[in-house]
């Protein structure tokens, strides 16, 4: 899988979106709602790009390493950093019965993440937080990808 690697700024979220729906082509009939699928992939990368950011290097100097394919009817997106390691899949959903004035901060985006992506799951890997997010775009057909 090919990276690419940005500043773990804000002002790069747009490039991080660019490079991620270059590789997502979703003109397709047999994808059953694309715009869908669209919204859903740029709100979860965004969140996960935006908790990088504010998490990951909380001196704001670091890189996020990004790679997105699209295999049998699946995208999957991995967001790579060598932050504070930090396992977002380790975090209590938040108690969205709660009005919104007793909720604690925080927790929400990555609640929101794991309920719009069919997948998603968090490794360290030496000093490498890596986080993968997968959606399913289609019914996969064999003969697609022959």
């Amino acid at each position: 899988m090919n990276y690419i690697t940005v500043k773990a700024t804000a002002e790069r979220y747009e490039d991080v979106m660019e490079y991620i729906f270059s590789k997502i082509k979703l003109e397709d009939d047999l994808y059953p709602s694309p715009e869908k699928v669209i919204k859903d992939i740029r709100l979860a990368c965004e969140e996960a790009f935006i908790n990088i950011i504010n998490y990951a290097y909380p001196d704001g100097d670091g890189n996020v390493d990004i790679a997105c394919e699209v295999d049998k009817g699946i995208i999957q997106i991995v967001l790579k950093d060598s932050g504070i390691p930090f396992n977002p899949m380790d975090s209590d959903d938040p108690d969205i019965s709660l009005a919104i004035e007793c909720r604690e901060v925080g927790g929400l985006g990555i609640y929101i993440v794991k309920k719009i992506m069919d997948d998603v799951n968090y490794t360290r890997e030496g000093k490498y937080n890596i986080l993968t997010l997968r959606k399913r775009i289609g019914l996969y057909h064999e003969h697609m990808y022959s």
